[in-house]
């Protein structure tokens, strides 16, 4: 099977090497930036779902040495108050440790993906940018994991079937016009437990050689839909978590 994943963020990365551990598919990831190492990535992060997902991922040690190193709280992996509720990892180096454990060639960077569409052979042709020159490659599934920096369009005859979406992008696709505060209802824990959930559902249907049942991770086709952005970066929690509950009810008359 031929796994294309956008974006190399956690969720991106996870699923990446969580299907490559299996020798099941061949993957590769396209990410639209020139290198992972940016410098605004910078501080840490608090995620409880990290020790379970990077222990199945076989990077239990390596995180365990990050976390000593640190980022803006020193060697500190738990919370000052002494409550068991996630260790913390430097955000860029988490990044990179899935980064670095995948292997060779299976991260293209500098690679903006602009198109998903069903070819005459039932694949999906995945179009995309490289410095200016457009290319497309054929795959059997798709995973968007591509956060609040990419738009991606999703042709009316894509099979849907075959595109799943996941992390951050699942939260926004469902609510698309929600000032970003999907954002926070996300989150790295659920780009790990999502990448480790969906590669789960892809070493089942590669054993016997058929499409997965992606179930709430499939895309619907025919339009397209980017990440609203940082704008509700500045809203209080409590701001934003009433909003999203007002976008809750809408989705719910809605249907």
């Amino acid at each position: 099977m031929r796994v294309a994943v956008i974006g190399a963020g956690f969720s991106g990365l996870a699923f990446a090497r969580a299907v490559q551990q299996a020798n099941l598919c061949n993957v590769v990831v396209f990410e639209q930036t020139e290198a992972l190492d940016n410098p605004q990535v910078s501080g840490d992060i608090r995620v409880p779902a990290a020790e379970a997902v990077l222990d199945e991922l076989g990077l239990a040690g390596q995180a365990t040495r990050l976390r000593g190193h640190g980022g803006r709280g020193g060697a500190a992996s738990r919370s000052s108050s002494g409550d068991d509720d996630g260790a913390r990892y430097p955000q860029q180096g988490l990044q990179m440790l899935l980064a670095r454990s995948l292997r060779p060639g299976t991260l293209r960077l500098s690679c903006s993906v602009e198109r998903l569409e069903r070819s005459s052979s039932g694949a999906i042709r995945l179009s995309f940018c490289v410095r200016g020159k457009s290319e497309a490659l054929l795959f059997d599934l798709c995973v968007c994991a591509h956060g609040q920096l990419q738009t991606v369009a999703l042709e009316a005859g894509s099979p849907s079937a075959a595109v799943a979406v996941i992390g951050d992008a699942r939260w926004v696709r469902r609510r698309r016009w929600d000032l970003g505060t999907a954002r926070r209802a996300g989150g790295a824990n659920t780009a790990l437990l999502d990448a480790v959930d969906l590669a789960r559902l892809v070493h089942r249907a590669a054993r016997i050689g058929q499409r997965p049942d992606l179930g709430r991770y499939a895309a619907a086709a025919g339009r397209s839909w980017r990440c609203p952005g940082r704008a509700a970066a500045a809203l209080t929690p409590l701001v934003a978590a009433a909003l999203l509950a007002v976008a809750d009810w809408c989705h719910l008359t809605d249907t």
